[in-house]
C-alpha cells in the first residue's frame, strides 16, 4: 500500500512540476511538444511556469529539443511566454491553406495540417503547425495599450539565431513564420536519418546597431584601482573608488567616490608640494562623474556597447591631529582631475551585464603628479 501511494505522490509530482501540450503531422509521422517546466520560485510555497521547450520527434527520433518563447518589455515590466499561464489552449485537424490567403512565409509547406494554439494571460500565444513535410509556428502579441518592445526570442530551429532585441512596436504583432522543412526516409529505410532545411526571419537580423526607439537602459555597479602617474606622488598607495553606472538608450552618466581613508603617512624631509614639512597621516576622499555616449551593438543575445566619455574628479585631502611644532599644516586640500575615459559593456540574457573601462584623468594643479589611470570592472542589469 505505502509503494502504491509513493508511486501516486511522484506522479502528482510530475504532473504539478510538467505540463505538456502536443500536436501531430496528419499522418502521424511528425510529432511536436510543448512542455511548460513548473517548479517553485524563491521562497513560494506554489508552483509556476519556469520555461517552455519544444520537442520535435520523427517517429523515435528526435530533431529538435530547445527552449521556445520570446519576452515582451512594456512599462518598465517584462512578460515571458515561457513563464506565463496557458490561459486556453486551441487544436484543430486536417486543416487546409486556401491558395487566394496563403502566407507567403508557407510556400515549403503542402498539404494539410494540424495546429495547436497556446494562448497566455498576458497577451502572447504561441500557435504551431505540424505538416506531413514539416513544422513551423509563429507569436502573436496583442492587448497591449501603448508601445512595447519584444526581447530575447529563442532560437529553436537549426540555424536560428536568437533575438536580444526584435524591435518596439505599437498595437497587435504577428511574427512571420518559423519554418523547419523535413525530409522523411523512406518508409523501406528507417534506418536514415530525416533531412532539415529551416528558415527563420530572426536570422535576417544579424549585427546592428540598436537605435534609439528599441534601444535598452541599464544600471551597474563597479570599482575601479586608481594609480597615480608622475614622479610626485610617487608613494601615494593606490585606492580604489566604487562607481554607479547607469545608460539610458544612447546617453550615459555615472558617479564615483571614495570613502575617506589614510593614503600615506608623510615624513617630515618630503619636499614636494603640497606635503613640504608636513607630519602626520594623511587622509583622503574624492567625488566624480562622468558623462558620454552610448552605441549598443546587438548580435544575437548579446548586446555589446561600446561607451566613450569624459570624467572629472574633485579629490579632498585632510591631514589628522594637531600640528607637531616644527612642521607645517597641509597647503593645499582640494585637487581637480578631468579626461577621458571608455568602457565596454555586455548585456547577456535576462539582462545582466558585465562591464570593465579604463580612464585617464589629468591633475589641473601644475605642481600635483600628471595623472592618475584607472581601471575598472562593474555588474548590472538592463531595464
Amino acid at each position: 500500500m505505502k509503494k502504491i501511494v509513493s508511486l501516486f505522490v511522484l506522479i502528482l509530482c510530475a504532473c504539478t512540476c510538467m505540463a505538456q501540450y502536443y500536436v501531430e503531422s496528419p499522418n502521424q509521422e511528425l510529432r511536436v511538444t510543448l512542455h511548460s517546466n513548473r517548479g517553485r520560485k524563491g521562497s513560494s510555497k506554489f508552483f509556476v511556469p519556469l520555461k517552455m521547450t519544444m520537442k520535435v520527434f520523427s517517429q523515435s527520433e528526435v530533431l529538435v529539443d530547445e527552449e521556445i518563447g520570446l519576452t515582451v518589455k512594456s512599462k518598465g515590466r517584462r512578460y515571458a511566454f515561457g513563464k506565463s499561464n496557458i490561459q486556453q489552449v486551441n487544436k484543430t485537424e486536417r486543416q487546409l491553406d486556401h491558395p487566394d490567403t496563403r502566407d507567403a512565409g508557407l510556400s515549403d509547406m503542402s498539404g494539410r495540417y494540424n495546429s495547436l494554439l497556446l494562448v497566455t494571460d498576458n497577451g502572447m500565444t504561441l500557435e504551431v503547425r505540424a505538416y506531413n513535410n514539416g513544422i513551423t509556428y509563429r507569436y502573436r502579441v496583442s492587448g497591449y495599450p501603448e508601445d512595447y518592445k519584444i526581447l530575447e526570442v529563442c532560437d529553436v530551429f537549426p540555424d536560428e539565431s536568437p533575438v536580444a532585441i526584435l524591435g518596439t512596436f505599437e498595437g497587435d504583432y504577428t511574427s512571420p513564420w518559423h519554418v523547419m522543412k523535413v525530409e522523411l526516409p523512406a518508409k523501406a529505410d528507417r534506418r536514415a536519418k530525416a533531412q532539415l532545411s529551416t528558415t527563420s526571419p530572426t536570422r535576417r537580423l544579424g549585427t546592428r546597431i540598436i537605435p534609439w526607439r528599441d534601444a535598452l537602459s541599464s544600471i551597474s555597479v563597479g570599482t575601479a584601482m586608481n594609480i597615480h602617474s608622475g614622479d610626485t606622488w610617487g608613494d601615494f598607495s593606490d585606492y580604489h573608488t566604487f562607481s554607479v553606472d547607469f545608460t539610458y538608450k544612447h546617453l550615459f552618466g555615472g558617479l564615483s567616490f571614495m570613502p575617506c581613508g589614510e593614503i600615506q603617512y608623510i615624513y617630515l624631509n618630503e619636499s614636494y608640494w603640497p606635503f613640504e614639512g608636513v607630519v602626520k597621516d594623511i587622509s583622503a576622499w574624492n567625488v566624480g562623474a562622468r558623462a558620454g555616449y552610448c552605441l549598443p551593438i546587438q548580435n544575437g543575445y548579446e548586446i555589446w556597447s561600446f561607451i566613450p566619455y569624459v570624467a572629472t574628479t574633485l579629490m579632498h585631502l585632510h591631514q589628522h591631529g594637531k600640528i607637531r611644532v616644527g612642521a607645517k599644516a597641509l597647503s593645499h586640500h582640494a585637487h581637480w582631475m578631468v579626461g577621458p575615459g571608455v568602457k565596454v559593456q555586455l548585456a547577456v540574457r535576462e539582462g545582466i551585464t558585465l562591464g570593465a573601462g579604463y580612464e585617464y584623468q589629468f591633475f589641473l594643479d601644475n605642481k600635483a603628479p600628471k595623472g592618475m589611470h584607472a581601471i575598472s570592472v562593474s555588474m548590472g542589469k538592463t531595464f
